[in-house]
């Protein structure tokens, strides 16, 4: 990442993209809407202040909900298991 122009608003939200799909999160839909208009040109500071009040880093992603079993206790077959 040594060619990351940190004053490039639209390479910043093409490198935050490639981090909520690597990392498998997806961003809320006033971070999403905030993204879009900064790359369609929008002015950074302006859109930050926007939804500065709104946001914090906490709330940059989607909630996720548990699915499948979680919190289920974990069962042991001794079968599968013999060494």
């Amino acid at each position: 990442m040594n060619n990351v122009k940190e004053d490039d608003p639209q390479q910043m939200v093409s490198i935050l993209r490639k981090l909520s799909k690597t990392l498998g999160v997806k961003m809320n839909d006033r971070v999403e809407d905030a993204m879009l208009k900064m790359e369609a040109g929008g002015d950074p500071e302006e859109i930050a202040s926007e939804i500065a009040e709104e946001l914090n880093p906490e709330s940059f992603f989607e909630e996720k909900k548990p699915t499948g079993k979680q919190g289920e206790k974990i069962r042991y077959n001794e079968k599968l298991y013999e060494l």
